[in-house]
């Protein structure tokens, strides 16, 4: 809860009573209110206090007996993932010098269950479903990550880029050692044609996961964009070292070789390209014109015939 700006709650069950310190506390006597209905804190001030008091002093020993526990940290990898949910991957996640900051969370059932709808909806594809349950979860609370990086992540693929952009840049902020909303972000703007923008955040994913093929080709690609050819073949080769059979890395791969003059080289990439997927009419149009520079004008024909063909029937 405190990474969705709402304040942590803490109870304690002492004899008859129950006790819940929250910005507003909460005092219930077990014995006689099971539901825990009336609230008895006002009333009974001096048994609040008393629990408050002990409440406290379980705390401070209980960190004390953690402080002294084997280090079970979160890799850096898990503490990622559940940030990226909206939640503290570690005790220092928490900087609020005083926890009750911030609203109560049983106040905020309503949004928490917008929340889960809307980040549900974004999973299954229903994008502009999601979009305006995000959008009232932000307005009530601005600080939950998770909202703010499902919202961006609704508007980009509804082709939203700017308004995207835009909220990403917030998660990004909010969450700044988080892979998904930095490769979002490069994303959006890749897609607005802001490649050199999208340069530090694929950099970014890139080094974070050097084994997770589509950061690797998403750099490979701005770069073959921005003058930076040399390294985008280096990566495109380690693309193809992770996962042979990488549609967008043999095509990009071949295509490069192919301007560059080096149709021999170009050949198997295309063709590589071209079984993978047979519908698309990319690969034929490069190999035909790999081909005329290989000389062999009558397979050339025949590649850009094809494409052709592929292109008319993909048309809407």
């Amino acid at each position: 809860m405190l990474a969705f700006g709402w304040a942590a709650l803490r109870a304690l069950r002492s004899s008859k009573y129950l006790y819940i310190r929250a910005p507003q506390p909460e005092l219930y006597d077990a014995s006689q209110d099971a539901k825990a209905e009336r609230n008895l804190a006002s009333s009974s001030p001096a048994v609040a206090s008393t629990l408050l008091s002990q409440l406290n002093d379980l705390r401070d020993k209980t960190s004390s007996s953690r402080d002294n526990k084997p280090d079970l940290a979160l890799t850096a990898e898990q503490s990622e993932k559940l940030s990226a949910l909206g939640y503290a991957g570690s005790s220092s996640a928490a900087t609020s010098p005083d926890p009750l900051q911030g609203a109560d969370p049983k106040d905020k059932i309503e949004i928490s269950n917008i929340l889960h709808t809307g980040m549900i909806a974004v999973e299954d594809g229903r994008y502009r479903e999601a979009i305006p349950l995000l959008q009232r979860v932000l307005d009530d609370s601005p600080n939950i990550t998770a909202a703010q990086a499902q919202f961006g992540i609704a508007l980009a693929r509804v082709k939203r880029y700017p308004e995207a952009i835009v909220a990403l840049k917030k998660a990004v902020a909010l969450l700044p050692d988080s892979v998904e909303p930095q490769y979002e972000l490069g994303l959006a703007l890749f897609e607005t044609g802001a490649w050199k923008d999208s340069v530090p955040y694929f950099e970014f994913v890139a080094k974070k996961r050097p084994k997770w093929p589509d950061a690797q080709f998403s750099l490979a690609s701005v770069y073959a964009r921005t003058q930076h050819v040399p390294e985008a073949v280096d990566l495109l080769h380690t693309v193809l070292e992770l996962n042979p059979d990488h549609f967008r890395a043999n095509l990009l791969l071949g295509r490069i070789l192919s301007l560059q003059h080096r149709p021999d080289e170009a050949l198997p990439y295309l063709k590589k390209a071209a079984t993978l997927d047979p519908d698309n009419f990319e690969p034929h149009a490069f190999l035909a014109d790999n081909l005329d520079q290989l000389g062999d004008a009558q397979s050339a024909a025949s590649e850009r015939q094809r494409a052709q063909a592929l292109k008319q029937s993909a048309k809407p």
